[in-house]
């Protein structure tokens, strides 16, 4: 966002108080972090129920780690790789 407010969305003849203008960035703002987010889940994996994101392992039916030590080990892998890279970790 360059800063600007864009009033597209309003009747250009309505003069505007400080708390509309402040809803509006608000909604803008929470618009494009949705679509930030939205962006990041589309490019990563999806964890497939009864096997084990991290060792590839037989898990419950509906569990996606083994056990709390393949899910410490996968978060704190991820967590590095995205320190090391410069993104979000994924989950």
């Amino acid at each position: 966002m360059s800063g600007a407010i864009d009033l597209g969305a309003f009747d250009a003849t309505e003069r505007l108080s400080a708390d509309d203008l402040a809803t509006h960035t608000e909604h803008q703002h929470l618009q494009a972090a949705l679509a930030q987010q939205r962006a990041a889940a589309a490019k990563s994996p999806r964890a497939v129920p009864g096997t084990c994101s991290n060792c590839g392992g037989a898990c419950l039916p509906q569990a996606v780690y083994c056990d709390e030590h393949c899910r410490a080990d996968h978060h704190h892998r991820e967590t590095v790789h995205a320190r090391q890279h410069g993104a979000s970790p994924r989950r």
